[in-house]
């Protein structure tokens, strides 16, 4: 038994009160999810630091706003990268889900599709469990970005343009910014990047790619956590002194500096 299997055995799990999709629920019902992940989000740090103390001084490093995060995010990209291929959750695919393959991309089991919705197997004893894992370190992701950029704060996206573009985002709990005078609003739905990390680390491995962080220039990162948007973020991302000329014009960093 790996030693992130041990920790998912006896990690109890937590759902939204309304979990169904956004735009199926009334505005009262999403505003008692942000209300819900609200109430709990301080005990769900804290039973993620405490299963987790290989890494829980790193944790402690997000939650800290004097202190800058990058140092930390890397180490918890590290962390991930290492640990999140222990588990293989992902079924085979069968049925309704192999007639929306491409013939010619099928494979008998660990398809690409079978593991963009791993989360959706719940027959796994494990899917709940790492489900949950993933939501609360998307909770200390997010307090690391709403600790250090008070333009950002946990709410529930119900921006009216958002809704019209049917963004992923839109009518989730989210950590945003609001719109500016010349910039739109941005919002980060954590707790489904943070689960799409997943997905994303096996997806890496079956095709080969790197498991490092590439900097892709500007203090923009790319790993394999979600991690990573909390030091875009606090290196002055999405605002409007972050771009001085405009939109369409240089990049200049925001107080912290990553690199």
């Amino acid at each position: 038994m790996t030693r992130l299997q041990a920790v998912l055995e006896s990690y109890d799990t937590w759902t939204l009160p309304h979990p169904d999709n956004p735009t199926t629920l009334t505005k009262t019902q999403r505003a008692e999810n942000l209300d819900h992940v609200l109430a709990i989000k301080d005990a769900r740090i804290a039973r993620c630091r405490a299963a987790l103390p290989e890494i829980d001084e790193h944790l402690g490093i997000l939650l800290d706003p004097a202190v800058h995060p990058l140092a930390a995010v890397r180490a918890l990209d590290g962390w991930w990268a290492e640990t999140g291929l222990q588990l293989k959750l992902f079924p085979p695919v069968a049925g309704g889900l192999k007639s929306k393959l491409f013939r010619n991309r099928y494979h008998a089991k660990n398809t690409a599709l079978s593991l963009t919705h791993w989360y959706d197997w719940p027959d796994h004893p494990l899917v709940a469990p790492l489900d949950t894992l993933l939501r609360d370190l998307a909770l200390i992701v997010g307090d690391a970005i709403v600790l250090r950029r008070p333009d950002f704060a946990w709410t529930v996206n119900e921006d009216a343009k958002e809704k019209r573009a049917k963004t992923v985002e839109w009518g989730r709990v989210v950590v945003m910014r609001a719109a500016q005078v010349d910039f739109p609003p941005k919002a980060f739905d954590l707790f489904t990047l943070a689960r799409w990390s997943y997905s994303d680390l096996h997806n890496r491995k079956r095709h080969g790619l790197s498991m490092e962080a590439v900097d892709v220039g500007q203090g923009d990162w790319r790993g394999t956590f979600v991690g990573w948007t909390a030091a875009q973020v606090v290196n002055g991302a999405f605002t409007g002194d972050h771009y001085p000329q405009g939109r369409e014009g240089p990049v200049v960093p925001g107080r912290w500096i990553v690199g």
